[in-house]
């Protein structure tokens, strides 16, 4: 769990306050949460105390930081998508494929596993509409923590209530093992052939370019003017200068700039 990125979504029901208890587990536990809050789940449960807890911001609309495209974001950078708990109408709109607010927009785009937990009264989640709706999810790949049973918000014992934390943790730690990590290629600037992947050393490959990488410290011989052959950089107090208008000048010859990575200007010393 230390490290994993989870999508949480909130739907509005009385279980919302369960998210919370949740959400602090796996923080405690090292994972990042990202929180998604529907409009009725913000009645039971407020945004500040999953802020509060994630210490990241929580998205409740899809015009929170547009700018980001949150709904496809947030689901590219997580690795599971849970939703506890999942009303009724969150599954209707799902199996309908609505998308009219952040969270039914983010779990139609995403490309991660996605794990629902129902929690509703008896009658509601026994109804053939539910359940019709449920057989069509899983259908599309959607997994179910099914609720347990239980004492009620209506006062009553039946089927309904939200699965335990332990079963929701089991959930996420059977997604996650499935779910390899995707490796990050980056090349750094200036230094062809250098690819480091998350988890390994930095490797070299050959480039086709004749472009050298330049150990930190190492200081480039100035180059020679063919028709002279003097040193184009010409030494004054200890700073490489151009002979033409006497103002600083740095090199780039081997693809990475000179300046940043070999030693100090004031101990320039060209051979």
């Amino acid at each position: 769990m230390k490290d994993a990125r989870i999508f949480l979504g909130v739907s509005g029901g009385i279980a919302a306050y369960k998210a919370a208890a949740l959400t602090s587990t796996l923080v405690q536990r090292g994972a990042r949460v990202d929180v998604v809050m529907t409009a009725e789940a913000e009645r039971f449960i407020s945004p500040l105390t999953f802020a509060s807890l994630t210490a990241r911001p929580v998205y409740t609309s899809l015009w929170d930081a547009p700018e980001r495209i949150p709904h496809i974001r947030l689901v590219r950078e997580a690795e599971v998508a849970l939703v506890a708990p999942a009303t009724a109408n969150l599954i209707a709109k799902l199996a309908a494929g609505i998308a009219d607010d952040l969270l039914t927009a983010a779990l139609l785009a995403a490309r991660i596993p996605r794990i629902l937990a129902p929690a509703m009264n008896e009658a509601m989640y026994e109804d053939s509409a539910t359940q019709a709706n449920l057989g069509a999810l899983r259908g599309r790949g959607y997994e179910f923590v099914e609720p347990e049973r239980g004492f009620l918000a209506e006062r009553e014992i039946g089927s309904g209530r939200l699965a335990s934390e332990e079963r929701l943790l089991a959930a996420l730690e059977r997604a996650l093992t499935r779910r390899p990590r995707a490796a990050v290629m980056v090349q750094a600037v200036g230094a062809p052939g250098l690819q480091i992947t998350c988890g390994q050393r930095p490797q070299m490959r050959p480039h086709r370019t004749q472009h050298h990488l330049i150990p930190s410290g190492q200081i480039l011989q100035a180059s020679t003017d063919r028709d002279t052959g003097r040193p184009r950089n010409h030494e004054r107090r200890g700073k490489p200068t151009s002979r033409a208008t006497g103002r600083r000048r740095w090199g780039t010859r081997y693809g990475t700039h000179v300046r940043r990575l070999a030693t100090p200007h004031h101990n320039f010393n060209p051979k």
